[in-house]
């Protein structure tokens, strides 16, 4: 199965799971499915696109439902981007 067949598959379930879940668990949905994508991806942009994202999507659940949220978020895409590609 290609990448692209997956991220529909994934795109198709995420669908299928929106009358399943309130707006709170699609939310914390994605942010998983971006961090996967993230992990899975050859892409060393790519990665760090669906990281933020992910990281966003996570950020914006923690706000809305917990009134909790991570401080100081751009300074940790920051520090990620200086990283090594491999530790």
């Amino acid at each position: 199965m290609s990448t692209i067949d997956t991220k529909n598959q994934n795109l198709q379930n995420a669908k299928l799971s929106v009358n399943l879940f309130s707006t709170s668990h699609i939310v914390v949905f994605v942010a998983k499915d971006c961090l996967s994508n993230a992990k899975n991806s050859n892409d060393e942009v790519e990665k760090m696109e669906y990281l933020i994202k992910g990281l966003n999507s996570y950020n914006s659940f923690l706000k809305r439902d917990i009134k909790l949220e991570i401080n100081e978020i751009k300074k940790i895409y920051s520090k990620i981007t200086t990283l090594p590609a491999e530790i």
